[in-house]
């Protein structure tokens, strides 16, 4: 309710009116809260470890109240940290195709919570690489792992790199997993060529729906792929269209 519809409701039933229907606004505002949190709750409640591991870092980072909010943080520079469960659902996607040892690949590493999370995923044992085109959040991302983290960094668990996501990193390719946080019309080819053998890409599709899709190289380098839910994720863009406006 706009601010003009809450004085004419004051006007027309008096003080008492406005308290009532101030009271009903609350009301309203902590089922929504309730219903936030009862779905986090379902979420965390996954008999899937991975589920704690997001539960317990989301808490450590941004409170507990936090670790429930169904919705996205603004980041700056039209970018947003993605909610607590789009982040669960990211990791328990892709955990079947992580193991100790692995190299995995993150596509617009914004604040650094999913470099984090992966490689946690595999005990600190393999190795991360997260690449950000927006200078601010490639420094965000550096300063957020070396709060609590800095050891990762340090011995090279993760590395971030400044420059074009769409063109992957190759330096360290190929990559056991690759995920891409933009939607785009179809898979670059560059991040097809850096996924190993055996890899799994996982990246958002736009065709009516954005589709989040899974491209699957076999041990011979043939692609198969699966559609596996379907969420909004921003466009995997440049620089120059990301940052017009601003």
């Amino acid at each position: 309710m706009n601010e003009i519809q809450m004085k004419t409701s004051m006007s027309a039933t008096g003080k008492s009116g406005f308290i009532k229907l101030e009271k009903r606004k609350k009301n309203l505002e902590n089922t929504t809260s309730n219903i936030r949190m009862k779905h986090m709750e379902k979420v965390y409640r996954n008999e899937n470890p991975n589920m704690e591991i997001i539960k317990k870092s989301t808490e450590e980072e941004k409170g507990k109240e936090f670790s429930y909010f169904i919705g996205p943080e603004y980041l700056g520079y039209h970018a947003s940290l993605s909610a607590p469960f789009i982040h669960a659902f990211e990791l328990e996607t892709l955990a079947p195709y992580i193991k100790e040892g692995s190299k995995i690949l993150d596509i617009g590493s914004g604040s650094g919570y999913l470099e984090v999370a992966f490689s946690k995923l595999m005990n600190e044992k393999g190795l991360v690489v997260g690449v950000e085109h927006i200078y601010e959040l490639y420094k965000l991302g550096r300063k957020n792992i070396a709060k609590k983290n800095k050891h990762l960094l340090e011995s090279k668990k993760i590395i971030l790199a400044n420059q074009d996501g769409r063109k992957g990193f190759k330096d360290y390719a190929p990559y056991d997993v690759i995920l891409v946080g933009g939607v785009a019309m179809y898979p670059p080819d560059e991040l097809l060529e850096q996924l190993a053998n055996g890899g799994t890409l996982y990246i958002p599709i736009y065709s009516q729906t954005q589709n989040i899709t899974l491209f699957h190289k076999d041990e011979n380098g043939q692609i198969t792929k699966e559609i596996v839910g379907h969420q909004i994720y921003p466009p995997l863009t440049s620089t120059k269209n990301q940052l017009a406006g601003l």
